[in-house]
This record gives structure tokens, C-alpha cells and sequence, in this order.
């Protein structure tokens, strides 16, 4: 794996949004463009990917409730997919196809059956920078240096930007429309019209000490957040003010936010009493102020989401789904949902299903019934 790929292949953070999700932030160094010819990205949208928990269709439509704090403890799997380093899930807003981030490229699926819509395979140098499920397309950089807007099943570039500096990360905007790149040179952002490829606007501001960074859209697409090892900040994007920032002793593993409650979640460690140990810090965002921290055993989150409804907080922590009810902060349920660490969460935007990848290679929905 060449040096692009270990810079833009992270562990991944969800922020439980329909675009774009946050991400461990990696270290930016020059890279020289390949002196051999950038072969093609290769899509091959008929593979069909046969679930391993067969679901039969029923003879009716069954009704399935949406997951609150009152049912959700008898989520149960109705599916699974075998995936390749499944790491972060993407959801359509209408809540019926799932992208997977998978080792070397992207998956789509249908929600319902899991069958397979699209497979596209990278090829290096290619990178997968980030996926919009609505109107389903990726931005892929070979270089840093030019981010092509590609179609997921054509495989068709439909836009070439070219910032004037290399590109750390990219994020689409949940409507999809606005794509953030973020730049490796200065902590600033660029953001570009999807449709014209035109450059909108540059947002600077935030400021950190580590040599890290990263920004992405909050689920409204009004705020960027800004992550830097432990720090977390919300910038508005109409007035480009920054809001208090959010502090931590260590390195954030992933985060979480409605800005409807207003509540942020980042899994963290925290000294309590003696020990440091880890934690799921809850803050209000706009105001700054510490809400509560809730334990989470031995292993560090590396997945939160919170659902529609904002009663919910799904954090996987090991091979562990602990289910939180965020209005009295008590634990609804835990369960063993993997074989290896849960690496991702994301509950779909009808707030009916929650979806999980893990490191033992597999996809799996959860649901109330059936």
C-alpha cells in the first residue's frame, strides 16, 4: 500500500449524517504524482453480493417501528453482508441503498435485501475521499493535487477540481451539492459547487497546535466541524464565528452530533478519580458546556450515532453495541454484535434501522420486529 493510500485510509468516525462523516485525521506530507500512466477506475455495478443471514419476503408489508428509548432494547440482526475492511456506512435519504467504505473502494447495497447495486474498485493511486449517496457520487484523488466527481455506476468523471494546494480529506455537504476539501498546506477549507465545479468560497479560522486536522458538514449543513486530536469546534457558515471549543485529553476516536438536542458525543479517555479511562464526553456544541460522560468499559468507542428522534445513542466499543438513552443517560441494552471491533454506526434517516460494520468483515442492520 503506497503512501497516499496509508494517508487517506484512516479509522473512521461517524457523525450521523446523510453525506459526509468525520474521520481520524492523519498527518499531511508532500507526495510526488506518479510518473506511470493513472489507470483507470474500474466499476463493476452487476457483482451481487449474496447475504449471509437469508431474509424471506413476507406475504405483507410488515410495519417496523422506528427505534425510541422505550423499544430500543429488543433491536435484533435482520441481515448481515460480507465485506472486504467494511469501515464507514453512508445511507440514501430515503433510506433504501447503503454505501460501505470497503478496502480499496465502495459498496452499494440495497437496504432491504442487501443485494448489491454497485462494486467500484480502486486501482492505485486511486483514493476514495468520500461518497454521496444522493446523487450518488465519489470524489477520488490519485495525487492530492486534482479531485475528480465521478458517477458510481459509470465510473464517469463528471467534475476535475483542482485546488491550489494539496487536499487532506474531502466531505460532501448532506444534500450533496457542495463538496469540502480540506487543505494540507494551511488549516482552511475550500468548497466547491458540485454541479459547476466552481470554487465558492475559502473558510479559515480554526486554529490548533497539532500538525492534524479535519473538517466536515454538520448534519444541517450550516456548521463545519473542526477536529484536531482532542479538540472539537463548530464554525457557522453564514458568519464563519466560531464556537466554543470542545477539549479533551486525548485523541477524539469518534464522534456524533444533532444539533436538534443541541448534544455532541466524543469518545475519549478521561481522568475519573485515579484512573484514565474511556469515555463518551457529552457537550452542547453551541454553548461549550460539559453535559455528562458516560463509561464505556475497557475499549475506547470507535463508532457513535445518534438517532432521528434524538432519544437514542448507539456506541460500539469493542466487539460491544451499547444502546444509551440520552434523555436520563441510562444504558437501554448491550449486546455482543460482532466477532471484532465494531468500526462503525449509523442509524438509517427514517430512523427504522441501525447498520454496524465491524473488522471481522461484516455489515450488519438492526431492527425492531421483523
Amino acid at each position: 500500500m503506497n503512501l497516499l493510500k496509508r494517508m487517506i485510509l484512516p479509522t473512521f468516525l461517524i457523525l450521523g449524517l446523510s453525506g459526509c462523516q468525520l474521520a481520524t485525521p492523519f498527518k499531511a506530507s508532500s507526495v510526488e504524482p506518479s510518473s506511470t500512466p493513472i489507470p483507470p477506475v474500474t466499476v463493476t455495478p452487476t457483482w451481487t453480493l449474496t447475504p449471509t443471514i437469508t431474509m424471506v419476503p413476507p406475504t405483507s408489508t410488515p410495519q417496523i417501528p422506528v427505534i425510541e428509548a422505550t423499544n430500543a432494547a429488543q433491536l435484533h440482526p435482520v441481515g448481515e453482508a460480507a465485506l472486504k475492511s467494511p469501515a464507514r456506512i453512508w445511507w440514501s435519504k430515503d433510506s433504501r441503498r447503503i454505501g460501505v467504505w470497503t478496502e480499496g473502494g465502495l459498496s452499494v447495497l440495497d437496504a432491504e435485501s442487501l443485494a448489491s447495486e454497485a462494486t467500484v474498485i480502486l486501482e492505485e493511486p486511486f483514493v476514495l475521499l468520500d461518497f454521496a449517496p444522493d446523487p450518488m457520487l465519489m470524489a477520488v484523488t490519485a495525487d492530492q493535487k486534482e479531485v475528480q466527481l465521478r458517477e458510481v455506476l459509470s465510473g464517469k468523471v463528471v467534475r476535475s477540481l483542482t485546488p491550489d494546494s494539496q487536499v487532506m480529506s474531502a466531505c460532501f455537504a448532506p444534500d450533496g451539492q457542495t463538496l469540502a476539501l480540506s487543505m494540507a498546506d494551511e488549516i482552511a477549507v475550500s468548497l466547491w459547487d458540485v454541479q459547476s465545479g466552481k470554487l465558492l468560497r475559502t473558510v479559515r479560522g480554526f486554529e490548533t497546535a497539532a500538525p492534524v486536522y479535519q473538517a466536515l458538514f454538520s448534519p444541517d449543513g450550516q456548521y463545519l466541524v473542526w477536529l484536531a486530536r482532542g479538540s472539537v469546534q463548530l464554525q457557522d457558515l453564514s458568519s464563519e464565528k466560531l464556537l466554543p471549543a470542545l477539549s479533551h485529553e486525548d485523541f477524539v476516536a469518534s464522534l456524533a452530533l444533532d444539533l436538534k438536542l443541541p448534544l455532541l458525543a466524543a469518545s475519549a479517555g478521561a481522568t475519573i478519580g485515579n484512573d484514565f479511562v474511556p469515555v463518551i464526553y457529552l457537550w452542547n456544541p453551541l454553548t461549550g458546556q460539559s453535559i455528562d460522560r458516560l463509561p464505556t468499559g475497557q475499549n475506547v468507542a470507535t463508532g457513535l450515532a445518534i438517532s432521528p428522534n434524538g432519544q437514542v445513542l448507539a456506541s460500539g466499543a469493542g466487539n460491544q453495541i451499547v444502546l444509551w438513552n440520552l434523555a436520563s443517560r441510562q444504558n437501554l441494552a448491550s449486546f455482543s454484535a460482532h466477532t471484532d471491533r465494531v468500526n462503525g454506526l449509523a442509524f438509517s434517516p427514517d430512523g427504522k434501522t441501525l447498520a454496524s460494520t465491524s473488522s471481522d468483515g461484516t455489515l450488519r442492520l438492526w431492527k425492531i420486529g421483523s
